[in-house]
């Protein structure tokens, strides 16, 4: 999901993120994202910790990666 938040959020930046526009933008409800992140910070932490490979992928990420590198 966090790779899907940065190309959702594109060149706009964490600063402009909204929890009810990315939530549009990802065909998602800002519920989910609340759920899955906590709040907007847990949200951008989760993406920057992804970005730099703090956070372990989850298994549909590792299937699209094995996937991907056949």
């Amino acid at each position: 999901m966090a790779l899907r938040i940065v190309d959702a959020e594109g060149a706009e930046g964490a600063e402009a993120l909204s929890m009810r526009a990315l939530a549009e933008r990802l065909g998602s409800s800002t519920a989910t994202l609340y759920r899955h992140f906590g709040n907007r910070a847990g949200l951008v932490t989760q993406v920057v910790d992804h970005m730099f490979g703090l956070v372990e992928p989850d298994d549909r990420e590792l299937a699209r990666r094995a996937g991907s590198s056949l």
